[in-house]
């Protein structure tokens, strides 16, 4: 017997051991979100089923996206929120990663059914448990309208083709479309709508795709139907200079309609016959919504207004202003408080919805004061990512951000960004880079805390689409990598400061690339005259289904863009996505060209292509780590998985799949593995074996202890029974 609780004090403490094994293996596998939250809402459902008394309003909400076109929901009142909705595909199987969520309805008879429209249309049956995507191939749907007296029967109006918008129309429930009728009018359909009160009038605006700034030339106004859709005639517009109406809204109080316009607010009482204007607000309107308690309010590109039915002509601001307390606190240093969304809670007028280019926000006192509820909308698509000691530097669709060490993200600049720049002689000076018709700058030199405009214009007449897609910073010198978005212009600009103060700048490649795009660039980091810049159209048929011709190269220059020589030799022409340079000695790139991955010493001969993955899409982004620089990570576009890095071990000799991830990816920084996508800033942690702590250690020494103690206690009594039982056998056989 002594023996078996031998083995049993042994199994125990064996199984200790176990359980301080287990706690030392401690597994921490996978993405975790990174924070950034918020970024472009395009769509917002607040689900009027869903009152929660004990809240006082509705608790369910949804909504959908620019970027990614992903989809959230909120089952208390936006306190938190969780992705959900279908994978978006093409034709081709292949993700919708660049697709915008246009619009999102319910079914008013059945609130588990909700319909997405996102170039293609998705419908669920079951509260976004589950997707379908609906029969719509030959035409983009942008945006959706139920009929009020039959949800079954669906209107929406697809995105335009050189002006042209055609209408199209679905009797059950999304499964089958007819096209009605053909609008020619340029512009952006802004809503499509049905006649609260008449299902065969219906109404679609014609406008500017909101957020866009500055705006272009439009002559848009309101098409209005009186047979359900198969004609149309322009009821209101302004055709003596650019115009578009934005939004449109019916009052249930007064059943007048109220019109959101680049001129101000109009107003009809007789279903859309005239229109008067209420409010001259400069820049025009974006958004408006009027509550059942006959309370307007107006989205602009300065924050939200407010004014009343009875008293329509007087229009005071809310607090969702860029200049109010509650907001600077939240979005520092913004320079845009534009609004393009208010949704006021169907059962509690005092509750509002807003977004604007900061995400979400909401107010409970009737637009009085307002808070963020963007933590967990991770929609903001972050283009640039650098890792200083650390510090994290990050920038994109709503500004420019800045962590250190385990901190929260601090907001120093609030617009989209596109990429930005640190100074390596002076980590205080940083240069960010806004999208627009010039070339604007933002220079910091006390490490974000204020910011000056560097004023250079651009005279070569490039629109409004040019972009800075990659900038190097050096003492008083700046490069910059431009191209217009989806055109064919670019080059490399420099930019130098005088002693006095002044600015010089021009395009140092025109002789060289002098309309190629110009996608990434890399400074010698022991030699600021020498850099390398790798180009091509980023929009290949090859990668994304564009038409344009993807020639590239990379390009070197070694004194300071004055002359460039083309290094490439061994490459094909196709665009150069992304280009690192190893900092030791020989040189070494690393290239993106397309789906493969090459390398070159520089001086030492051509380049080499060291991996290709045919069946992916293109290569976006490359890393190396600093701290082993035969490593190397890949970043390639998946189709239907979304995007994969790829990982090498040995300077890209080889290579294995390392991770997954559903966002697009634009940028990675190595030590741990951080990559900048289109929903935010994410981290891979990998599989590590901990080492237990002191207080496992001590846990499990006492534990041992504790359980031989006891062990040896049950022994020895066992023992001593024994003895006693044999001494009684003994006294009782000499008695006989």
């Amino acid at each position: 017997m002594g023996r078996y609780l031998v083995l049993v004090v042994i199994s125990i403490v064996l199984l200790g051991l176990i359980h301080v094994s287990a706690q030392a293996d401690d597994v921490t596998t996978g993405w975790e979100n990174e924070g950034i939250y918020g970024g472009r809402i395009n769509a917002l459902f607040i689900d009027p089923n869903s009152f929660d008394p004990a809240l006082n309003q509705c608790s369910t909400i949804y909504l959908g996206t620019h970027s990614g076109a992903k989809l959230f929901k909120s089952t208390d009142a936006g306190q938190t929120w969780q992705r959900i909705g279908p994978v978006l595909q093409t034709l081709n199987k292949e993700e919708l990663l660049h697709a915008r969520l246009w619009d999102i309805v319910t079914d008013p008879d059945n609130k588990s059914i909700i319909y997405l429209a996102a170039a293609f249309l998705f419908k669920t049956l079951d509260g976004g448990l589950t997707w379908i995507k609906l029969p719509t191939e030959g035409f983009e749907v942008t945006k959706l309208a139920i009929d009020p007296d039959n949800s079954k029967i669906i209107y929406t109006v697809e995105d335009p083709h050189v002006g042209k918008f055609r209408i199209f129309r679905s009797e059950d429930g999304g499964n089958n479309w007819t096209m009605l009728s053909v609008i020619e009018t340029p512009g952006f359909a802004t809503s499509i709508m049905v006649h609260p009160n008449n299902s065969s009038v219906m109404f679609l605006t014609i406008g500017l795709e909101i957020g866009v700034w500055p705006p272009w030339q439009v002559k848009g106004g309101i098409y209005r139907s009186t047979d359900g859709g198969h004609s149309w005639q322009l009821v209101f517009s302004n055709t003596s200079k650019s115009f578009g109406v934005n939004d449109l809204v019916c009052c249930e109080i007064n059943h007048a309609f109220y019109a959101a316009t680049t001129d101000g607010i109009y107003k009809s009482v007789d279903d859309g016959d005239s229109w008067s204007l209420l409010k001259d607000f400069k820049g025009g309107i974006i958004v408006i919504n009027v509550d059942s308690q006959g309370v307007i309010y107006a989205g602009t590109y300065e924050g939200i207004y407010r004014s009343n039915i009875n008293s329509e002509n007087e229009w005071v601001p809310t607090g969702f202003f860029s200049t109010a307390p509650s907001f600077q606190d939240i979005a520092k240093r913004d320079t845009e408080g534009w609004c393009n969304i208010v949704e006021i809670d169907p059962k509690n007028p005092q509750v509002i919805y807003a977004t604007g280019w900061h995400g979400l926000w909401k107010s409970e006192d009737g637009g009085n004061t307002w808070q963020s509820i963007t933590e967990g909308i991770n929609a903001d698509a972050i283009f640039n990512l650098e890792k200083s000691g650390d510090t994290f530097y990050a920038c994109g669709g709503t500004g420019f951000y800045k962590r250190t060490g385990n901190k929260t993200w601090e907001k120093l600049f609030g617009a989209e960004i596109t990429t930005f720049a640190i100074d390596p002689t002076n980590p205080q000076k940083i240069v960010l880079a806004r999208p627009g018709g010039d070339i604007r700058l933002e220079i910091s030199k006390d490490g974000g805390e204020t910011w000056q405009p560097i004023g250079v214009t651009w005279l070569e007449g490039y629109g409004t689409c040019l972009h800075v897609f990659s900038m190097v910073v050096y003492s008083n010198t700046i490069y910059l990598t431009v191209a217009t978005w989806g055109g064919s212009d670019g080059g490399v600009v420099k930019i130098t400061q005088l002693e006095d103060g002044n600015l010089t700048w021009g395009k140092v490649s025109q002789g060289y690339f002098p309309q190629t795009p110009v996608n990434c660039l890399v400074m010698d980091p022991e030699n600021s005259s020498i850099l390398y810049a790798g180009t091509g159209y980023r929009w290949s048929k090859d990668w994304m289904g564009w038409s344009k011709d993807s020639k590239g190269g990379v390009w070197k220059t070694e004194d300071g863009g004055q002359t460039w020589q083309d290094i490439s030799s061994g490459l094909p022409s196709l665009c150069v996505n992304s280009l690192v340079l190893v900092p030791t000695t020989p040189r070494t790139l690393y290239a993106a060209v397309g789906n493969a991955v090459y390398k070159c010493r520089v001086g030492e001969g051509n380049w080499v292509k060291l991996a290709e993955w045919e069946k992916l899409g293109g290569l976006t982004a490359l890393a190396i780590d600093p701290n082993n620089t035969e490593t190397v990570y890949a970043a390639a576009h998946a189709h239907t998985e979304g995007f994969i890095i790829f990982k090498s071990t040995d300077g890209g000799n080889s290579w294995s799949e390392y991770a997954k991830i559903g966002y697009e990816i634009y940028d990675m920084v190595v030590g741990s593995l951080y990559v900048a996508t289109s929903g935010g800033v994410w981290r891979y942690l990998e599989k590590e074996t901990v080492l237990p702590t002191s207080s496992h250690w001590w846990f499990a020494a006492g534990m041992i202890i504790i359980v031989i103690t006891v062990a040896a206690t049950a022994l020895t009594a066992y023992i001593a029974t024994s003895r006693k039982r044999k001494i009684r056998a003994l006294k009782s056989t000499n008695r006989i």
